[in-house]
């Protein structure tokens, strides 16, 4: 009995011994920082959002804007920073 060549059962040795699986790997992973990326873009985000709000509400009604250091004007950019370079840097990370 001659083997075809197209024939790939051909070329398979059945006489050959089943090779015993390896044993199974427990693989970890050193996750904290990941996890404190996470926590600390999480608490960013409620920061500059909530701040947000303020602002939101500031426009509205003019009469919200209270000290000088709580006006449209001064949170703004502490929004701006809080949203962009804090939470989506954390979350980039």
């Amino acid at each position: 009995m001659s083997a075809d060549p197209l024939d790939l059962m051909s070329f398979v040795d059945t006489a050959a011994k089943p090779v015993a699986s390896p044993a199974p790997v427990c693989v970890t992973y050193d996750d904290t920082s990941v996890r404190r990326f996470i926590f600390a873009s999480v608490g960013w985000g409620i920061v500059g959002m909530l701040v947000g709000v303020l602002l939101a509400v500031q426009l509205a009604f003019v009469e919200a804007n209270l000290a000088p250091y709580l006006q449209f004007g001064r949170l703004r950019p502490l929004h701006t920073n809080a949203v962009i370079f804090a939470f989506v840097g954390n979350s980039i990370f």
